[in-house]
């Protein structure tokens, strides 16, 4: 089965210190769970503020390559400040 999950939180999505969300880390343990049941998963969500991708891909990014979920990430209000 393929599965599309989508997320309006991230984590290291606001400014300040780095930032978990309950919505996002279910979302994201899901996924997984779908993707070791054998489905094709992939996940929408806001992308995570510049000063946070790098742990953002350290705690998530690899693991969600791993158990093979797509991850496509979309700019937020919060991203397009002083664009």
């Amino acid at each position: 089965m393929r599965i599309l999950l989508v997320s309006k939180w991230i984590d290291g999505g606001v400014k300040g210190s780095f930032h978990h969300s309950g919505v996002w880390r279910d979302t994201f343990e899901l996924a997984c769970a779908f993707s070791t049941l054998g489905h094709q998963v992939a996940i929408v969500s806001p992308k995570p503020i510049q000063t946070h991708q790098k742990r953002f891909n350290i705690e998530f990014g690899k693991v969600l390559r791993k158990e093979n979920v797509k991850h496509y990430m979309a700019n937020s209000q919060e991203n397009m400040k002083g664009v």
